[in-house]
């Protein structure tokens, strides 16, 4: 896995999707499977190889129903959907991370991502109250002071 992560990093992303197809290959029923399943639908992503990605990452949530790792894979959909515009979509798998996780990095992620699909779409009461759990449930988070910024803009 940090093989192939490395070469991620170092942008040499064939070398890294091989990395990650022989952890699976070698690997199939340890833990370390559906992290480099992940790996590889994010390395598609980056690579603006996005059916492919979407493929994968979906693929992930069929086969791995309990796996922490989809916190990461709703992330990364969420993600890939907000800047595509597909905002509804977006909305449904930053919720999916915010109400079914206790991952405190992932679920801080989908609550900014959140907040910003909220106010691009004027849903300014929603942002408004997710922007107060936010700032509850991450008061020494480094852009908390941003958060009463947009408290602000939001009433």
């Amino acid at each position: 896995m940090e093989e192939g992560r490395a070469y991620f990093r170092e942008k040499e992303f064939e070398s890294a999707l091989e990395s990650f197809e022989k952890v699976i290959s070698k690997y199939k029923k340890s833990v370390f499977a559906p992290e480099a399943e992940f790996e590889i639908g994010r390395t598609y992503l980056v690579t603006n190889k996005i059916e492919k990605a979407l493929n994968v990452l979906t693929g992930i949530i069929e086969k791995y129903p309990a796996h922490p790792i989809l916190a990461k894979v709703y992330v990364n959909l969420g993600d890939h959907y907000f800047r595509s515009q597909q905002l509804d979509n977006a909305m449904g798998a930053f919720k999916k991370v915010i109400d079914n996780y206790d991952d405190d990095e992932n679920v801080q992620i989908a609550m900014r991502y959140l907040i910003r699909t909220y106010d691009s779409i004027r849903m300014w009461d929603a942002a408004l109250a997710l922007t107060r759990k936010y700032i509850n449930r991450f008061p020494d988070a480094e852009d908390v002071l941003q958060k009463w910024v947009q408290i602000g803009l939001f009433t």
